[in-house]
């Protein structure tokens, strides 16, 4: 293969060449006097420079999938191990899923920090101090609409205070279902 400067596989790689040079240092990627060959670079930074895709490349060296060429399974892999034959779908599903379980984990952290900085900004309350203040309100109106009868009893005729207090036991009712929904 044609081999070429550390500039052109550093952009090929998408990385700087520093980073590339560190590689090389390391071992990660191979150099000769004559230049790099940029598919055996890609090949080994691919393989090298992720746990995850190190832990692939093992995996996948350990096991050969073969996609089947019959009609009737056309598209099917089967996982071939020495002394076994097993379906794809009965390897682990988290075999590949370093990077996801990885992306999961920083949403939550970010998603976990937006909402202690909506805390602190007053933005967002807890659901028990909710609670606690609609409970206090409700009962305060609670208290005022059972005031409200006898009060009333100077102004209005005998016959009609059983509706009066009948109406505000029904609001009191009420109240009380719509507080337990909450």
């Amino acid at each position: 293969m044609p081999r070429t400067d550390r500039k052109t596989v550093a952009a090929r790689l998408g990385i700087s060449t520093q980073r590339l040079g560190q590689l090389i240092r390391a071992g990660q990627i191979s150099e000769a006097s004559d230049g790099i060959d940029i598919d055996q670079a890609l090949s080994e930074y691919e393989r090298n420079t992720d746990k995850a895709k190190r832990a692939a490349a093992r995996v996948r060296q350990q096991l050969r999938v073969i996609r089947s060429e019959r009609p009737e399974t056309a598209g099917q892999s089967r996982i071939i191990v020495p002394g076994a034959t097993v379906q794809e779908d009965d390897a682990p599903a988290d075999l590949f899923d370093f990077n996801r379980a990885k992306a999961r984990k920083e949403h939550y952290n970010a998603e976990r920090a937006r909402i202690e900085s909506e805390k602190q900004l007053g933005n967002l309350v807890s659901r028990d101090e909710v609670r606690a203040k609609t409970f206090n309100v409700a009962r305060i109106a609670r208290d005022r609409l059972l005031g409200l009868p006898p009060r009333l009893a100077t102004y209005v005729q005998a016959e009609h205070m059983k509706t009066v207090t009948d109406e505000v036991e029904s609001i009191i009712r009420d109240l009380e279902a719509a507080m337990s929904e909450i």
